[in-house]
């Protein structure tokens, strides 16, 4: 018998995503006193887009594995 999905806001909250925001708000700060030819925005986006990616993918990957073996 399958069971009921919840609606995502009784979820509550995405540590690991709450983390890489965090990470991504440090990093546009420290950003702000650099100056690129993109400015600060693109650069950072793309550094945290990239943090999200990995940190989702190694430790989802993790609990995963260890849920499947």
């Amino acid at each position: 018998m399958e069971q009921a999905k919840r609606p995502l806001s009784a979820k509550g909250f995405d540590v690991i995503n709450l983390v890489v925001w965090l990470i991504g708000f440090v990093v546009y700060r420290l950003f702000m006193s650099i100056d690129t030819p993109v400015e600060n925005t693109l650069p950072v986006l793309v550094i945290t887009a990239l943090i999200c990616v990995v940190a989702n993918k190694t430790i989802r990957g993790e609990k995963d594995a260890k849920n499947n073996a």
